[in-house]
């Protein structure tokens, strides 16, 4: 364990550890990075100690062992090559070591061992792949005229920044190209009004959306293996000509989507892996759209055991294909959530996803279906987890069914994660609303941290990605809602968020409207 190694290393005490675990119980978080947050441990300090912890020594003998690329795969961070995986003993060389690189490595790659290169071990490791890159270099199709390089730059430029979305917009001087990156539009580009035309044609063949449809919305997808995503896209008329918005899916998250891989907290993971153990009830995923619920539910199916469990899910669109689930297009099939729930329940299913309960029908039968043997998971458009309460009861739910059925609420919502790189302590706070909410734990010399807006080699402007807040209320404080009024007793969105940015993990600016 590291933090027992710290702590026979005399570099932390014991009180200094516990605290760290009681806060990683919350966060998730390495021990590392909590105790960098505590400021116990520096970065350089903890670099070094993971060196000798993990027994990472300089490689030796690569010329004898590599004498071509065959066993060997780049390891990339970002752009960057930064190392090699062998394929067959599993060991990672790379040529510079800290925690950043190694918290991200974990994430993309399974390693048993790292060692050390130099830096012409690493220009020898490069050349085995000179050959076979010139050879079999087929990543990508030909480009063929200016608007295929124009496509090809923003879907590159969406893959380097982790863009959630593109949004082609038609404006009175021409068309602006943008991206959704951590929750925020940035203009990537901007096209003269003479091309525009031509090249909204040209998106929407490429997105997969019909050329047949002008003048009202349209619905599309496509695969698009050259850049490793899946894009869903939508189109519509406005006063000015048209907009395309293209949702990103990146086939790496279908990949490892699992409840452990969506990044939240030990609370709510805990809490939902413990309710999907259950045979039959209903399970609500709350939040805006783009919080996150959609991946979250898909994570959750691919964590049972799809080859003993009939699993059926009825969405509109399907987002996410998962092997072992039987998925329903209702848009394509031009069926409702009602219609396609009731035919499923002629299926003989063990789970029931539906994409979203919508009207009291929809409601009413998965309500039936989770009070007969059927375990449902379902969202619902409420800021709140409370709030589902009140807006089942709405949609003609009985008060006594809704206690009876209900196993978890959960409201999600995402908020941008601080690079632990770079951040800067909050030394002059730029709203004071947002000082006073935190004014308790500023008592208790906790430090909060901002985004350096000029970011760093690992960043986007301060932030590395966004961080899953959960809210969860489990049946007992339904049933204290619905027949006491009282619904005490758990963490709301507020809470959670609050604990992220006393770790460091985000600004305290983000908690701001929760």
């Amino acid at each position: 364990m590291f933090g027992q190694f710290l702590v026979d290393q005399k570099i932390i005490n014991q009180a200094q550890l516990d605290e760290a675990l009681e806060d990683q119980k919350v966060s998730h978080e390495k021990l590392g990075r909590i105790l960098m947050a505590q400021t116990v441990l520096e970065k350089g300090q903890l670099d070094q100690t993971l060196l000798t912890y993990l027994k990472i020594e300089n490689a030796q003998s690569l010329l004898e062992t590599y004498k071509d690329s065959k066993n060997l795969t780049k390891v990339f961070l970002g752009e960057k090559v930064i190392g090699f995986l062998s394929n067959g003993t599993k060991h990672l060389y790379i040529e510079v070591f800290c925690d950043d690189v190694l918290v991200e490595l974990e994430k993309r790659h399974s390693f048993k061992k790292i060692e050390l290169i130099t830096s012409d071990q690493s220009k020898y490791l490069s050349g085995l792949f000179e050959t076979k890159d010139n050879s079999q270099r087929v990543e990508k199709p030909k480009i063929y005229g200016p608007f295929d390089k124009f496509l090809s730059s923003v879907f590159d430029e969406a893959k380097k920044l982790k863009a959630s979305d593109i949004h082609f917009d038609v404006e009175e001087h021409g068309l602006s190209v943008r991206l959704r990156v951590h929750g925020d539009l940035i203009e990537f580009k901007k096209v003269e009004k003479s091309h525009v035309q031509s090249l909204m044609t040209k998106v929407r063949s490429e997105v997969g959306l019909p050329l047949s449809v002008v003048g009202r919305p349209a619905s599309g997808s496509r695969n698009l293996e050259e850049y490793g995503v899946k894009v869903r896209s939508e189109y519509a008329p406005e006063t000015l000509g048209e907009t395309i918005v293209c949702r990103i899916i990146d086939n790496e998250k279908i990949k490892s989507a699992k409840i452990e891989n969506i990044g939240a907290d030990i609370l709510f993971t805990e809490s939902l892996i413990k309710s999907l153990k259950r045979k039959n009830g209903l399970i609500l995923l709350c939040g805006q759209t783009g919080s996150g619920k959609s991946l979250t539910l898909f994570s959750a199916l691919m964590s049972l055991d799809r080859l003993r469990k009939k699993i059926i899910t009825i969405e509109d669109p399907v987002e996410y294909e998962g092997n072992g689930l039987t998925q329903i297009d209702v848009n394509k099939h031009k069926l409702t959530f009602s219609e396609a729930l009731r035919s499923s329940l002629r299926l003989d299913p063990d789970v029931i996803m539906v994409g979203e309960i919508r009207d009291e029908e929809t409601a009413s039968l998965a309500m039936r279906a989770s009070s007969t043997g059927h375990l449902v998971l379902s969202t619902l458009h409420t800021n709140s987890a409370i709030g589902a309460i009140s807006r089942l009861s709405g949609m003609g739910v009985k008060e006594d069914v809704l206690v009876e059925n209900v196993i978890q609420i959960s409201a999600l919502t995402l908020k941008k994660e601080l690079c632990q790189r770079c951040k800067i302590p909050i030394t002059d706070w730029k709203d004071k609303d947002t000082e006073a909410e935190f004014l308790s734990l500023q008592a208790n010399n906790t430090i909060f941290y901002e985004p350096n807006p000029s970011g760093c080699e690992f960043c986007t402007q301060g932030h590395i990605g966004r961080k899953l807040l959960t809210e969860t209320i489990d049946s007992d404080v339904v049933y204290s809602k619905v027949f006491s009024k009282n619904s005490e007793g758990y963490r709301t969105l507020l809470d959670c968020g609050k604990e992220y940015a006393s770790l460091g993990i985000i600004s305290p600016y983000e908690v701001v409207g929760l």
